[in-house]
């Protein structure tokens, strides 16, 4: 189902109540059309089931918003398991500085890597890699200051795909 404009104001407005005093409102606009384009994207592949506006910004937005306040990512930084772009996309799409704010966006699942590439071209995310490659994969092949995964299995199975990839610095968990 594809998002209808009611839901998408009503998505604004809880934006505005909670970011608005610090982000721009062309930030909050283009979260909120992010959003729209995973609703749409949602119909053709499973990309997340907290769509409903609440939620989606419970469940997505205000956990970028805190791993930013945590000062705990060091850039460029690797998003595993990126699935529809969070923490990665998001993140820059709300807080990211053109050259400053690397990510580099990671999901084994092509069509969902594929989507998050799509994204970074709407928005003109020049500074946003998204690939189809392993997590384990892109650290053979790229330094990054860290790794954060957000919900794509248990600590010890991550941990376990890339303890060996000595090229992170710190790995953060979003659960």
């Amino acid at each position: 189902m594809g998002p209808d404009s009611s839901d998408s104001a009503e998505f604004r407005t809880l934006l505005e109540r909670e970011l608005g005093g610090s982000l721009p409102s062309d930030r909050i606009e283009r979260v909120v059309e992010f959003r729209e384009e995973v609703l749409r994207e949602n119909a053709v592949q499973n990309l997340t089931r907290i769509t409903e506006p609440t939620a989606f910004l419970e469940g997505h937005v205000l956990d970028v918003v805190h791993l930013e306040k945590s000062g705990l990512v060091e850039f460029p930084a690797l998003d595993l398991g990126a699935g529809m772009g969070v923490p990665g996309l998001l993140h820059r799409l709300l807080f990211g500085k053109d050259g400053e704010t690397t990510w580099i966006s990671s999901d084994s699942e092509g069509s969902k890597a594929d989507f998050v590439r799509r994204m970074a071209e709407k928005f003109g995310l020049t500074d946003l890699t998204a690939t189809p490659l392993r997590g384990e994969e892109v650290l053979a092949r790229r330094s990054v200051g860290a790794v954060v995964s957000r919900a794509v299995g248990p600590v010890s199975r991550i941990y376990g795909w890339i303890r060996k990839c000595s090229t992170w610095n710190t790995l953060v968990f979003l659960k």
